[in-house]
């Protein structure tokens, strides 16, 4: 980085996320943050550019297709195994 600055991120609440285990997004550094499938944990998702993380929110997170991605069925499981 130049002058040894660190890039903040900036993360934000998405009100057209369907998903139950959406957390928040970062744009900046092209990520989602979910629900762990551990108690107590979170799990980020790092895209290689924004619109790639748009593609994917559009594709699980804002739609009720969530219970389709690899995500949601691995943090299910938790709920299901008590």
């Amino acid at each position: 980085m130049a002058g040894g600055k660190k890039k903040k991120s900036i993360s934000t609440l998405n009100p057209n996320v369907l998903c139950p285990f959406y957390r928040f997004e970062d744009f900046r550094n092209a990520g989602i943050t979910c629900e762990g499938f551990l108690e107590d944990t979170t799990v980020r998702t790092k895209f290689g550019d924004p619109a790639k993380l748009r593609e994917f929110q559009r594709k699980y997170c804002c739609t009720f297709a969530y219970i389709m991605c690899p995500l949601f069925k691995t943090i299910y499981k938790k709920y299901c195994e008590n």
